[in-house]
């Protein structure tokens, strides 16, 4: 079968998938072909695979080209940069720089200006990622001198060398570049390469501050995407989107596209870029406060990170085995026993990389069980000794201190101090100790110092222990609602004892000790207006008994009013059993509105204040209900066994109401009428009726001449 290359590899640009299945019909009829074409043709496929995201077969094809010793000086070029193309989508920025300078060499060789063009622009974008924006205009600038290539991929480098001017701060040039280049694709209609262009331009914008304006881009620019359908394009563009949104404070957004990213990522297997975006993912979820989330997602990054060096470390392996076994085949003792060696060193190396790995775990479990652990507590007393307790077993110190800022902020009041093992409180420190406590409180960030000799025991004790000043300290501050209240430190007087990972670690420690005071203070606040209200509750309590009593009583006799009387009958009905027999007496002064009019109302309240207190001498007692019944008019009711004892009394009380006027120091003489009733109470309603018979007994009384007796 017959088939031209140049079509083929441009129709790779356009259409890969179509094209890929085409090359693959004229590879299997190529058994007969000599091995350059074959070559070609094994080219032109590893091209397609990386074009349509399969980038691990790519590299592999790239592996097993390169390792061919029969490879022309271009063939091994064109192999070089396709797989330092795969290297660089994967994340691995320096190996594929390092591949496509190989590839430079090669091509200034053979004096190849349209592969220089492509590798020097492949290398611009290369320094892009690694933010080298100067080398990478430098580079972007040899691609122009070498440009015989044009169409959309010259198009593309300028989108590339747009982004590298906005860099070096020429922004305005930039945006004229990039704008040129939006048209010029649009015109051609480029669904995937007016997405790159789009993308350049939201980087632009993005890098000027106009965030806004990069968003619509990054919009755009899915949209073309999406239509092309890769998804290596649309995980990095998510990437882009979320970093804006984070700028923009708008995190739940951010969340979203990084999550989005991170979906595409692990469908393309993309194994470094995955652990990238979980850690900028942890890092996202810290910021917003999900521990939870955040601690879950570094786990993952540490996990995957792992699995990364483990896999780069058996590929190399395997290589190093492979060179020692040809080596061994072609006598070169010398150099197989040094490969050995360096295998060895390198299972070593893998040995203690997987110990590191399971320590990272259990730290990370321990930090687990910690937080756990702190939502029992009930006191800052607590807290501390949790932190004494657990964090020994995540990161090694000999000096642990919490501190808070003063109120005036001008001091920070050590509360929990544990220095060479002994407890040490409420230390107060001037500014002069330590700079590095107060630069973390105010700049909100973990401060790390790996060779700074200061003498805790000589600060706070005044006198040196024996186990030497601490060189290396970390300072995490305490934050709460985005203000640093305090810090958190350890020290060890070892020089350079803790690690990236450590200060790692401490920053998330930090961040769930200060959670755990903060609900602390919430709950201690709570507590304090819980037993406020408790005692506003039992004072509105007694004021309210208070006012009861005083509203069911006579101001003037002391005796229940009518009010007392209702609610002494209520209670009457409730304790007593039913039916039963009642008596019922009703008292009322003679003429006593005669008596008002000689003597004048004051005289009048004095003589029912002692008539008030003699009746309450008389009949208040147990299970008597006397009371002021309105005007001069009177009231006891009581079980009908007292029938006689009120009866008597009331013989006596004819005889003696007539000495009051005596103890008022009045010539006059007062009587008083009585009606006596006694009947059987069933329910409620029959204390009235009761009392309605009383009272007509009471008439009957004053009938028949007042200051007397009536009874039925």
């Amino acid at each position: 079968m017959k088939w031209d290359y140049q079509r083929l590899e441009k129709q790779l640009e356009y259409h890969p998938q179509n094209a890929i299945e085409e090359i693959r019909r004229h590879y299997c009829h190529a058994y007969h072909m000599d091995s350059h074409k074959r070559f070609e043709l094994l080219y032109l496929i590893a091209k397609g695979t990386y074009l349509t995201g399969n980038y691990q077969s790519a590299k592999a094809l790239s592996d097993y080209a390169l390792s061919n010793a029969s490879l022309s000086l271009l063939e091994e070029t064109k192999w070089l940069n396709l797989k330092a193309g795969v290297l660089n989508i994967q994340g691995y920025f320096v190996e594929a720089h390092d591949l496509y300078q190989q590839s430079v060499y090669r091509a200034k060789l053979m004096n190849r200006n349209d592969l220089l063009y492509k590798l020097y622009n492949n290398l611009g974008y290369i320094s892009n990622d690694l933010q080298a924006y100067r080398e990478a205009c430098g580079y972007f600038e040899k691609a122009i001198e070498n440009d015989d290539y044009g169409g959309n991929g010259h198009l593309g480098m300028y989108c590339h060398y747009a982004f590298a001017l906005s860099g070096v701060g020429q922004q305005d040039k930039a945006l004229e570049l990039i704008d040129e280049v939006v048209m010029k694709i649009e015109q051609q209609l480029g669904k995937r390469w007016l997405g790159f262009a789009l993308e350049s331009k939201g980087r632009i914008l993005a890098s000027v501050g106009r965030e806004r304006e990069a968003l619509a881009c990054f919009r755009r620019a899915k949209h073309q995407f999406l239509k092309t359908d890769i998804k290596k394009d649309l995980a990095m563009l998510n990437k882009r989107m979320a970093e804006v949104y984070l700028r923009l404070g708008e995190t739940q957004s951010a969340t979203e596209c990084f999550e989005h990213a991170t979906e595409a990522l692990i469908e393309l297997d993309l194994a470094r870029l995955i652990g990238n975006s979980f850690y900028e993912l942890g890092c996202l979820y810290e910021k917003s406060g999900n521990i939870e989330q955040c601690l879950e997602n570094h786990r993952k990054h540490v996990e995957l990170s792992s699995e990364i060096h483990r896999h780069i470390k058996k590929q190399q392996i395997d290589r190093l085995n492979a060179n020692v076994e040809r080596h061994r085949l072609k006598s070169e003792k010398v150099i197989a026993n040094r490969q050995s060696a360096l295998l060895e060193e390198m299972n070593v190396n893998l040995v203690k990389e997987t110990k590191a790995l399971n320590i990272a775990t259990q730290k990370l479990d321990e930090l687990e069980r910690f937080s756990m652990a702190l939502a029992k507590t009930r006191s800052k007393d607590d807290i501390y000794r949790l932190c004494t307790t657990h964090l020994p077993r995540m990161i090694g110190y000999s000096d642990f201190l919490v501190g808070f800022l003063s109120e005036d902020k001008q001091l920070i009041d050590f509360e929990y101090i544990e220095s060479k093992g002994e407890i040490l409180r409420n230390f107060k420190q001037d500014l002069t100790f330590p700079s590095y406590a107060y630069h973390a409180i105010s700049s909100k960030q973990t401060v790390r110092i790996g060779s700074d000799s200061f003498d805790f025991n000589q600060s706070f004790k005044g006198k040196d222990k024996g186990a030497g000043p601490s060189q290396s300290m970390m300072f995490v501050p305490l934050l709460t609602c985005e203000n640093s209240i305090g810090v958190i430190s350890v020290q060890h007087h070892h020089i350079d004892y803790y690690s990236d990972y450590d200060e790692a670690l401490f920053n998330l420690f930090g961040l769930v000790v200060a959670g755990a005071l903060n609900l602390h203070d919430k709950q201690k606040e709570i507590a304090k207006q819980q037993v406020m209200h408790h005692h506003t509750l039992v004072a509105l309590r007694d004021k309210n008994f208070e006012l009861k009593e005083k509203s069911s009583m006579d101001p003037l006799t002391g005796l229940f009013n009518r009010t007392g009387l209702a609610n002494g009958i209520s209670q009457w009905m409730m304790s007593t059993p039913m039916p039963c027999e009642m008596v019922v007496t009703v008292m009322d002064l003679d003429h006593f509105k005669r008596f008002n009019d000689t003597h004048g109302h004051v005289n009048g309240d004095r003589l029912l204040k002692l008539l008030g207190k003699l009746i309450k001498d008389k009949f208040v007692k147990d299970d008597f209900l006397v009371t002021r019944f309105g005007g001069e008019e009177f009231l006891v009711i009581a079980s009908a066994i007292h029938v006689r004892a009120i009866g008597q009394a009331c013989v006596e009380l004819l005889e003696e109401v007539k000495g009051l006027t005596t103890l008022l120091d009045l010539n006059d003489k007062v009587t008083i009428s009585i009606g006596i009733h006694t009947g059987i109470l069933t329910k409620e309603a029959d204390f009235y009726n009761l009392i309605k018979a009383a009272d007509q007994q009471l008439y009957r009384a004053k009938l028949q001449g007042r200051n007397q007796i009536s009874t039925a």
